[in-house]
């Protein structure tokens, strides 16, 4: 499916037309082309994990600051 399909403000970036597969908050379960979403929890920043989901194959970081990352998604929250 396309990201902008998932997400429809993705449509107004360059991001909105990549395939992508499942949408996962566990890096250690991305798969190359997924989509990690990075969730700030009581005992975990996911966003610690977005360079392993990337070296993992995320093809798309959903975050909620500027990681200096080549294809992420900063969403509010």
């Amino acid at each position: 499916m396309l990201l902008k399909d998932l997400y429809k403000n993705a449509a107004n970036t360059s991001l909105g037309e990549l395939q992508v597969g499942k949408v996962t908050n566990n890096s250690q379960k991305v798969d190359k082309g997924d989509v990690f979403v990075c969730i700030q929890g009581a005992a975990a920043d996911g966003h610690k994990f977005a360079h392993a989901a990337v070296e993992a194959g995320a093809a798309v970081v959903v975050c909620e600051r500027d990681l200096g990352l080549a294809n992420q998604l900063v969403v509010e929250d």
